[in-house]
């Protein structure tokens, strides 16, 4: 072969081999970049769908604390569950939570639970919301 088709031909190969190993390093790093990403996806999507279960008609009255759970997902859950302080004369006295399971998007339950002996609450307020999906 003539000095300048070598020469050609060893131009190529160089070329090809920084084409691949730029390649190879680019998908490592996106690779890294999608396992970040799934790693820190589950979090942030647990909190989005917790954001989503909404409290509203908060009552109190003959020793319970009722509320209505809507969930504002478009997925079915498994469990809603709303956490809450409550509160006599200012101070955070004790918590309560209500729950309520199988809740479709979009539908809204009304639940209650007992509250905690001697002390008289005042009010309550949503401390956090969980939601579950289903499977």
């Amino acid at each position: 072969m003539p000095r300048p088709a070598r020469l050609v031909a060893l131009i190529v190969a160089v070329a090809a081999l920084v084409a691949l190993a730029l390649w190879a390093f680019g998908r490592g790093d996106e690779g890294e970049a999608e396992e970040q990403q799934a790693a820190a996806d589950p979090v942030a999507e647990m909190e989005a769908l917790n954001a989503q279960v909404e409290v509203s008609g908060i009552s109190l009255g003959d020793g319970t604390l009722s509320a209505t759970l809507t969930n504002r997902s478009g997925v079915m859950l498994d469990r809603a569950v709303a956490r809450f302080d409550l509160f006599s004369g200012g101070e955070s006295v004790a918590d309560a939570s209500v729950s309520t399971f199988g809740l479709g998007p979009g539908n809204s339950a009304e639940v209650s639970t007992d509250l905690p002996g001697p002390v008289t609450i005042d009010s309550a307020a949503v401390r956090e919301t969980v939601a579950t999906p289903a499977p």
